[in-house]
């Protein structure tokens, strides 16, 4: 039952760690390993250390992700201008002086 607490705690403390001062996120991390066992001589340091690195990770693979969003978007922009491009409609204009014709298509 503690394990499922601490699990339950690893996935909605990061949810909520935006609305909190970075002193108060040290007291969340210190009191989250305290509740799992560590001490200040059995790992407390490194249990603090490693959810602060768990949150920096986090916020990377988010920004990761927005920015593979963002390049999606504008690939299938030009796309879509490659495809408007080819199905816009073309013009042709002739002119014929004799036997010959000059035609111009824009």
């Amino acid at each position: 039952m503690r394990l499922f607490a601490a699990a339950a705690a690893m996935i909605a403390l990061p949810l909520l760690s935006g609305c909190v001062s970075s002193e108060e996120q040290a007291a969340q991390d210190s009191a989250f390993c305290q509740s799992l066992g560590a001490t200040a001589g059995n790992g407390l340091m490194e249990c603090v250390m490693a959810r602060d690195e768990q949150r920096e990770n986090a916020r990377y693979r988010r920004s990761m992700a927005l920015i593979a969003a963002g390049n999606n978007i504008n690939q299938m922009n030009q796309q879509q201008a490659m495809v408007n491009a080819m199905n816009r409609p073309v013009n042709t204009t002739c002119r014929r002086q004799g036997i010959y014709t000059n035609c111009t298509s824009y």
